[in-house]
Formats: structure tokens, sequence, C-alpha cells
């Protein structure tokens, strides 16, 4: 397959045909969360409308991980269905879990900060925060020489 670069400013780091697929009963989707008071509140979202943030990674990864995502549709419904996975099968779903990972936010914020404070105590020109942590329009990272 080739890798076609678009640019996306929202990157669901839950792909929506899965959100499709297995959360929504619909084309919608409740959102639930807890209030200050312990209440709870809900929310009716669009697939598309949950599951993102902006600039969370570049352009050339979300392009990427769309690949991934889309090879490993197909053997989630088969394990799902209990049906054996051959080798290419289980790969593809072993590398879906792993970019399910690699995209989550929090992992994303912890190893920004842990960057950030690394080099925060060297005498290196990395910059200002914003440099480091601009992650939009598939600018790369200081130092990166890309």
């Amino acid at each position: 397959k080739t890798l076609a670069v678009k640019p996306v400013a929202n990157n669901h780091f839950i792909p929506r045909w899965f959100i499709k697929d297995y959360w929504s009963a619909s084309d919608r989707i409740t959102r639930w969360r807890t209030l200050p008071d312990g209440g709870w509140a809900s929310a009716s979202k669009g697939v598309g409308e949950w599951g993102y943030r902006r600039n969370l990674y570049s352009h050339h990864l979300e392009a990427y991980f769309s690949l991934i995502d889309g090879d490993a549709k197909k053997p989630i419904r088969m394990l799902r269905a209990v049906e054996p996975l051959n080798g290419p099968q289980r790969d593809a779903l072993v590398g879906f879990l792993v970019i399910q990972m690699l995209r989550s936010p929090f992992l994303i914020d912890a190893l920004y900060r842990q960057t950030r404070d690394l080099m925060a105590g060297t005498d290196e020109p990395w910059g200002t925060d914003t440099d480091i942590h601009d992650r939009s329009h598939g600018r790369p990272l200081p130092g990166n020489n890309g």
C-alpha cells in the first residue's frame, strides 16, 4: 500500500471505524463524564467527534497509523467471532495493538514532559516548550535533522 499523506488536524487515537463498529448503536455515541460534585453528565456525539486530539502527531504518522488500522479491521472482526487468524492477520492485530499504545495522548504527553524536563537541564539550544511540543503540520522536533 502507498502512504497517502494528507493534512489532518484531528488525530483520531481511537479509529473511527472501531468506534462506529463496536461502540455506537447508530452513528452516535454517548460520552459520560464525572462532575466535580461526584455526579454524572452525558453528551451525544457523532462518531468522528470523539476519540481524537488536535495536532497530536504529524500528518505522516496519521497516514501510517491509518494503514495499520485498516489492516486490522478484518482480524478484529474474526477475533470477535472466535475465528482463527493466520500469520499475517495476527501480525496486523499486533500492529494495531502496538499503535494504540503509541498514539495514546497519555503516552505522548508523558514523553513530552520527560523530554522537556530532561532538556531543561542542558545548555543545548532546544528552543521553547512550544518548539519541542509542536507536532502540527509534520514539523520535526528540534534536533531531528528533518
